[in-house]
């Protein structure tokens, strides 16, 4: 029992240092969903649980980005209804052969309609 409380503090001590992701790996931590919330370069909320920007949400039911892949350069930001459609493509294909991200800030169709998807897609 005596070896126990000393070992006991160092284990502490070693699961204080190791970063959440780490707990998360060694399973000693669960990652709550809800309280998840990314933010883009300004530190605005870009999506949450909540919102209506997280990635693929908001396409319509039977939308599916791989119709619109392989296909050159057929495609622009007019051929989808919203925002989140033109991101969920360039998520699938971040080469962007369809050019709607021009400005490759991650961001497809910036000034499409809503619902928008503004988690942005490394380029």
């Amino acid at each position: 029992m005596r070896l126990w409380w000393p070992l006991r503090a160092v284990l502490g001590t070693i699961l204080l240092v190791m970063s959440a992701e780490e707990k998360i790996e060694r399973g000693l931590a669960r990652l709550d969903a809800a309280a998840i919330t990314v933010r883009n370069e300004s530190g605005t909320p870009a999506w949450s649980p909540s919102g209506s920007s997280a990635p693929n949400s908001g396409l319509r039911p039977g939308f599916g980005p791989q119709a619109y892949l392989g296909q050159a350069d057929r495609y622009d930001c007019a051929s989808f209804q919203s925002q989140a459609e033109a991101q969920a493509v360039l998520r699938a294909d971040p080469t962007d052969p369809n050019r709607l991200d021009p400005d490759r800030d991650g961001i497809a169709c910036e000034s499409s309609p809503a619902p928008r998807d503004l988690v942005r897609v490394s380029r």
